[in-house]
């Protein structure tokens, strides 16, 4: 039995061995395509929460991951999963952040409303109402 395992491990690696490709064995053109088409992903630590050098006791360190095509363009979450066949995991994605959108807009829109709210002018009716029926229990 340990026989045919070897036997079977060794003619896997030989196989192996004999189809794969380093890039010392690509030509120069051969090497800018892979360049252009390759995929890389890299771990990112990042803080968030901090509001500068002394709030960073209490900031968040969030390990993530960016992508890039190519040597040095990055790309969204959304196409690196469309790119690798992941067409489930691309369009909940973009349902995050097309939510995260509409909640940054709607934000933007209360804001704006309570400060055109609070840049109306108001009437001093109730102020006087309320001086005047003061003042007549007062008396």
């Amino acid at each position: 039995m340990k026989v045919v395992v070897v036997f079977i491990v060794s003619v896997l690696i030989s196989v192996s061995s004999l189809f794969a490709q380093n890039l010392d064995s690509l030509t120069e053109d051969q090497k800018k395509e892979y360049n252009r088409r390759k995929i890389t992903v890299e771990k990112v630590t990042e803080s968030s929460g901090g509001m500068g050098w002394y709030w960073g006791f209490f900031s968040k360190r969030v390990d993530t991951w960016r992508a890039f095509k190519g040597l040095a363009n990055q790309i969204e979450a959304e196409e690196f999963f469309r790119i690798t066949g992941y067409e489930e995991e691309a369009n909940k994605v973009r349902a995050n952040l097309e939510s995260a959108n509409s909640k940054i807009t709607l934000g933007v829109v209360l804001y704006v409303g309570g400060l055109v709210g609070s840049l109306i002018p108001k009437t001093e009716d109730q102020l006087i109402l309320y001086i005047q029926t003061h003042s007549i229990l007062e008396k």
